[in-house]
């Protein structure tokens, strides 16, 4: 009885190795894929290997290596989703400039980073000047002047170079004028590396442009921590407040 069963046995694993690679064909997410991947290939070692005529060696073999790639790559994958623990004031300003990006991105992100040191009252951004980079304040202050006369406060998270990234125009060059107030440190990132960095990271590409157009907005005043626009007559207006706060949140969370 035993004897008769084990083909039926065989047959049911070699059959479900291939219902495993059918539904891995049928997956979009990349980590189901090589979990089905990786279940289909050790149901077709065993089955391979336990034939009553022998060992199928060549099939074995292929399937083995099979196996280890799917096995490294499922490995890469889910190591690739973990978060990474960041210092205080890496995770604040992550939180405050791109709310929705991943630690792991936004490690790479600032290791890629020209950083820039300015002394007070040393000009970063003048009147007209074009821009060839996305430039972000990590620490320190900044007094940014609008050609209107209204002056700014600039606070790690400000950020300039984004727009003319987005829509790849410099149109009539900076609106404004940024001078270092206190000693401030800068992160910026050239156009072609952004690219670089974005060009096969979809999750680091829809974290920047959403950071990007958070940013747009508080500059244009659409957007502002009590609902309503920055008011004008040469007051001071903190324009990364509501992120401040979002970062604040996030910490005390935990997140």
């Amino acid at each position: 009885m035993a004897h008769l069963d084990m083909p039926l046995l065989l047959n049911g694993i070699g059959m479900l190795s291939f219902i495993c690679s059918a539904c891995a064909y049928l997956m979009t997410d990349m980590v189901r894929l090589r979990m089905l991947a990786i279940a289909s290939g050790t149901l077709g070692l065993v089955y391979n290997a336990t034939l009553p005529s022998g060992p199928l060696w060549l099939v074995l073999f292929w399937l083995a290596l099979f196996w280890i790639i799917n096995a490294s790559r499922l490995t890469t994958a889910l190591r690739g989703e973990m978060e990474v623990a960041l210092s205080p004031d890496d995770r604040a300003l992550m939180v405050e400039t791109f709310p929705t990006m991943h630690s792991r991105d936004w490690l790479r992100l600032r290791r890629e980073a020209e950083v820039t040191e300015f002394s007070d009252g040393e000009t970063m951004l003048d009147f007209g000047a074009e821009t060839d980079a996305v430039s972000v304040v990590a620490r320190g202050e900044a007094a940014e002047t609008r050609s209107t006369g209204e002056v700014y406060r600039r606070t790690p998270s400000a950020m300039w170079g984004e727009l003319s990234y987005v829509t790849r125009q410099q149109f009539s060059g900076s609106p404004c004028k940024i001078v270092a107030r206190r000693h401030v440190q800068v992160l910026s990132w050239d156009y072609a590396k952004l690219d670089a960095l974005t060009r096969r990271n979809s999750r680091m590409r829809a974290a920047l442009m959403e950071g990007f157009v958070r940013t747009a907005a508080l500059k244009h005043g659409l957007l502002a921590a009590d609902g309503d626009a920055p008011r004008a007559g040469g007051t001071e207006v903190a324009l990364d407040a509501h992120r401040a706060a979002t970062a604040r949140l996030a910490i005390a969370r935990g997140d």
